[in-house]
């Protein structure tokens, strides 16, 4: 019983002596060291502060950056149609993009083919069609409502630029062996025209006045689209037909000797002819640098848009715009025709650019302030010019 109370005792003593040791330790480990520690703590307080903000902003930029590389689209369409004209620079480039945006996108892009502009801008607005590559000339009398474009059921037109690019090289032709050499062999000629396209029209006319001539001093012959005027200039049907250069040409040129009439007007005339088209760029061209061109002249081109409807979504307007831009480059068609990733958002364009579109040029630095500018006067006059046809026309 007594050895039992010794170890009792001893084992409560030790208790006591392991309690007190703990107290005295932790005692110390507080309060003796209290500058250090509150130097220690006092410096962190502050790096972490800083820590905890910098962290702040990255995690709010790393959320910006993912919201707008991470947003959610809409689902694609199953079909995506591309109305164009075949034979024409703008359709062949059209042609192009059909297959590489099916490529891109994962869904089918198709070719519905038109006649003439008011058929490619009547398929858009309709439904019947998504997108189209113009060329500016063919797209100044719908964004003006003038042309073929100023009858009561038309007017100005709400296009948008997805991606603009390579140009179109206009040229009045006709074939080696037809014994035209100049534009005073032009006079009495059958020369083609458009009953359903007042642009292309009006375009042969500028080069004819150009050159003194006038649509009196020759022979028209109805055609219904470009590859059919080619076609009758190949077989002699008809002597003279205006066109951009492109695959229809390219044909004419391996079968009957395409022969581009030397364009050279006087300077007060080519003058006048640029300042009446605006929307034409002088290029000189010397033999062998463009197909059909025997002597030096200087031609006019215009830039290609891809465009739409103002009433496309935004989401689809974006790929669109996306997919052009990432492809311009590696396709050949696109790549010859002038297609290129710096100029896809180059002003001014002549239809204003979507809204889409201009969501993907700002996250990849192509759009500023300037655009802004561009973007902004373009849609003012754009209100305006339907505004006054609504006044016009008593609506």
């Amino acid at each position: 019983m007594r050895n039992t109370r010794i170890q009792i005792v001893l084992v409560l003593a030790a208790l006591i002596a392991v309690l007190v040791s703990g107290c005295t330790k932790t005692s110390s480990t507080t309060t003796k060291p209290t500058t250090a520690t509150q130097a220690t703590t006092a410096q962190p307080t502050t790096a972490a502060k800083q820590t905890t903000a910098a962290s702040s902003t990255a995690v709010a930029t790393s959320s910006t950056a993912a919201t707008t590389t991470t947003r959610t689209l809409k689902p694609l369409p199953s079909l995506i149609r591309m109305s164009g004209r075949p034979g024409t620079g703008g359709g062949n480039s059209a042609l192009a993009f059909t297959d590489t945006l099916t490529k891109q996108l994962g869904v089918k892009v198709s070719m519905e083919t038109a006649a003439s502009e008011l058929e490619t801008v009547a398929a858009m607005r309709a439904g019947q069609a998504d997108i189209s590559v113009l060329g500016g000339s063919t797209l100044t009398a719908p964004i003006l409502g003038t042309g073929d474009f100023a009858r009561p059921e038309w007017g100005p037109q709400p296009l948008r630029t997805i991606t603009a690019g390579g140009s179109t090289i206009v040229v009045v032709f006709t074939t080696k062996k037809s014994g035209i050499k100049t534009y005073a062999d032009v006079k009495g000629a059958r020369v083609a025209f458009y009953p359903n396209s007042a642009t292309r029209n009006d375009t042969t006319a500028q080069f004819l006045e150009a050159m003194g001539l006038t649509w009196n001093d020759v022979k028209k012959v109805n055609v219904d689209a470009p590859e059919q005027m080619v076609q009758a200039v190949t077989d002699g049907i008809i002597d003279v037909g205006m066109t951009s250069i492109g695959a229809a040409l390219i044909q004419l040129d391996a079968t009957a000797g395409l022969y581009v009439i030397p364009f050279k007007p006087t300077p007060e005339r080519e003058k006048a002819m640029y300042e009446k088209t605006p929307w034409f760029v002088p290029h000189t061209y010397k033999p062998g640098e463009l197909i059909g061109v025997t002597e030096t002249m200087t031609l006019p081109s215009t830039p290609q848009y891809l465009v739409t409807m103002s009433t496309m979504d935004d989401d689809l307007a974006y790929r669109l715009a996306k997919a052009a831009y990432e492809v311009v480059e590696d396709t050949k068609v696109l790549k010859d025709a002038g297609w290129t990733k710096k100029d896809a958002a180059f002003i001014p364009a002549v239809p204003p650019y979507h809204p889409g579109a201009i969501r993907f040029y700002k996250e990849i630095g192509l759009w500023g302030s300037a655009h802004d500018k561009f973007q902004q006067d373009a849609i003012q006059a754009e209100q305006q010019r339907l505004a006054a046809w609504k006044a016009k026309q008593g609506k």
